[in-house]
């Protein structure tokens, strides 16, 4: 590392301080570029060992240099080293003060996180097993095949009091609480399963067991406008309708 030392004080002595820096990192990044088309035909050509190495000799030489850092750590990626990858991210998330630099770190952080909690969940022997997760809920396999196919478009009258008077999908399905409207009649059973499937877990988890003693619909739509018309908000895939008591009353 150069030494470099300053004979004036005051405003000239800080412009050459400044110059003097500025001319030490054009040359710590033309060091970085000399690399940088080795380090490029390494990875286009997947061999990520040799990257890696340019790559850590240049953090270690340069700790500052946030490019190189997140290079690294996209490589170790695609290395499939998610334990370095991760510490790498950190490092970067640590030492950055760019916006756009943590906002990645971050992401990054995020989506390595997701993926080792997924592999821990192919990993379980048996995938309905709940016992292991208080919040992971057992669901049936579904024949998902056709659920998407409009039957009918032509909708029942309301089911609803004002100032809802949405006309309601023509296939019922009624489960023990639920009743589902739908263009298919196959989804309002699978949906009203569903329902039920979820009730249990809440009624057994989080009511203490409280009986549910009302019947509750479900209106599904085929398309994000056909649910604007028949009263859902814009701007929103779903929404629950309250009663003017404050109880829920639908859901759309």
């Amino acid at each position: 590392m150069p030494r470099i030392t300053f004979s004036g004080t005051g405003f000239p002595g800080w412009i050459g301080c400044a110059a003097a820096f500025a001319a030490l990192d054009l040359s710590q990044s033309a060091t970085f570029a000399s690399d940088m088309a080795s380090v490029r035909s390494l990875l286009d050509q997947a061999n990520y060992s040799e990257a890696i190495e340019l790559l850590m000799k240049e953090t270690q030489e340069n700790p500052a240099h946030e490019a190189a850092r997140i290079l690294l750590a996209e490589t170790y990626e695609k290395a499939g080293d998610s334990a370095k990858a991760v510490s790498t991210w950190q490092e970067v998330a640590a030492i950055s003060r760019s916006d756009d630099n943590l906002r990645k770190a971050r992401r990054a952080l995020a989506r390595l996180g997701r993926i080792e909690l997924d592999a821990k969940d192919a990993a379980a022997t048996d995938k309905t097993d709940a016992s292991n997760d208080p919040f992971k809920i057992p669901m049936p396999e579904i024949d998902f095949k056709g659920l998407e196919r409009i039957e009918d478009t032509k909708y029942l009258p309301p089911i609803l009091p004002p100032p809802l008077n949405a006309e309601v999908p023509p296939f019922f399905y009624e489960s023990e609480h639920f009743t589902v409207y739908s263009t298919n009649e196959r989804l309002s059973r699978v949906i009203a399963e569903r329902a039920e499937a979820y009730l249990d877990f809440m009624v057994d988890r989080l009511f203490a067991g409280r009986s549910w003693a009302v019947r509750f619909p479900i209106l599904v739509y085929t398309t994000l406008e056909d649910y604007y018309e028949h009263g859902g908000p814009r701007g929103s895939g779903g929404v629950t309708i309250p009663h003017i008591t404050g109880e829920a009353q639908a859901i759309l």
